[in-house]
């Protein structure tokens, strides 16, 4: 199983993470994909052990920031290797069940969404079957190295999107089957609302 995460800023790609910790980049020459980077030293095909990024998203310097659902926010250079842990599961504020990352190229932060706080992705169909609505939407400056909770209370938080020109990010609640938006500019800054309610996922 893996997951289409990203595109660098020169349109290499698609990166995808998979079940055993490692993160693939497609090659179009060769029609195939190669390893990039891992979460841990070793895979052992096994997700609570080694890990498993979910999303992640690039910088200016081409280093790709990685939300990995066992591991936490990782970080790993242009040319891959061993990624470092920036942030750690259930050793900070977050992280319990930590979803798709977001790079927002305008100021450089991070925002990423933690589906519980409660559960964990071997526990998760209980989130389901519960309601929990202990999900949240984070914001990590790599800069001051600190993470922001900028919506809490939230339903099985799994997308996170942000608009072109920083205005404002989504994020999407697969329990409570809608997308909210939290604005960072303007009037409503600080402030958030319910866009659409819709069956889903993810949004990318």
């Amino acid at each position: 199983m893996s997951y289409p995460i990203s595109f660098n800023l020169l349109g290499d790609g698609p990166y995808a993470g998979t079940l055993d910790g490692r993160i693939l980049k497609y090659q179009k020459l060769t029609n195939s994909f190669m390893d990039f980077a891992t979460a841990t030293p070793t895979s052992v095909n096994k997700t609570p052990i080694c890990g498993f990024p979910t999303g992640s998203s690039f910088d200016y310097t081409g280093r790709l920031f990685s939300c990995d659902i066992t591991t936490g926010v990782t970080v790993v250079g242009p040319f891959g290797g061993l990624a470092k842990a920036l942030l750690f599961p259930l050793k900070t504020e977050c992280l319990s069940f930590s979803f798709l990352a977001w790079m927002l190229q305008e100021n450089q932060n991070l925002y990423f969404a933690d589906a519980s706080g409660v559960f964990n992705f071997t526990t998760g169909a209980e989130a389901i079957r519960t309601g929990d609505s202990t999900g949240r939407l984070l914001e990590y400056n790599p800069k001051t190295k600190k993470v922001t909770t900028l919506l809490a209370n939230l339903g099985g938080a799994l997308g996170v999107a942000t608009a072109a020109g920083a205005s404002y990010v989504l994020v999407s609640e697969f329990i409570a089957k809608r997308i909210k938006r939290y604005w960072l500019k303007g009037e409503k800054a600080g402030t958030s609302e319910i866009i659409v309610v819709v069956l889903l996922d993810q949004i990318f």
